[in-house]
C-alpha cells in the first residue's frame, strides 16, 4: 500500500523532532548497554563453572542442537540441559525457533569474560 505523502511528511517531522532528543541521551543509554553487559558476563561467570561446561557455551551459537553441544564439549546430555535451564534462567542463552540452544554472547567474547575471574 503506497503512502500517501502527508502521512510521509508527517513521519520526517517526528524524525526531525526525536533525532537531537536521541542524540542528547545516547550516552547515557550506551553506558547503561555497557552496564547491563558487564552485569550478564558478571552472571556468566558465576553460573558457568568448569572447562567443559565453558566449552559447551562456545558451542551455543544456535548452529547446533543440545546433543551436538553436549557431544562437543562431553559432556552427557542431562548436564548440558540443566546448564542451557541455568543459562536461560538467567537471561543469557535462549532456544532458537528450531530448538538449537545460543548464548547471548559470541565465542569470540567469551574468552574475555573468562579471563575476567
Amino acid at each position: 500500500m503506497p503512502e500517501e505523502p502527508h502521512v510521509t511528511a508527517l513521519l520526517e517531522e517526528i524524525k526531525n523532532l526525536l533525532t537531537p532528543i536521541s542524540a542528547h541521551y545516547r550516552p547515557e543509554y550506551e553506558e547503561h548497554l555497557r552496564g547491563e553487559r558487564e552485569r550478564q558476563a558478571g552472571e556468566l561467570r558465576r553460573v558457568v563453572l568448569g572447562d567443559k561446561a565453558r566449552q559447551a557455551c562456545a558451542l551455543m551459537d544456535g548452529s547446533r542442537s543440545q546433543a551436538e553441544v553436549a557431544k562437543g564439549a562431553r559432556l552427557d546430555n542431562g548436564t548440558v540441559s540443566k546448564l542451557l535451564g541455568r543459562l536461560m534462567a538467567n537471561g543469557l542463552a535462549i532456544r532458537e525457533k528450531d530448538g538449537k540452544p545460543r548464548l547471548i554472547f559470541g565465542a569470540d567474547e567469551l574468552p574475555q569474560i573468562w579471563a575476567g575471574d
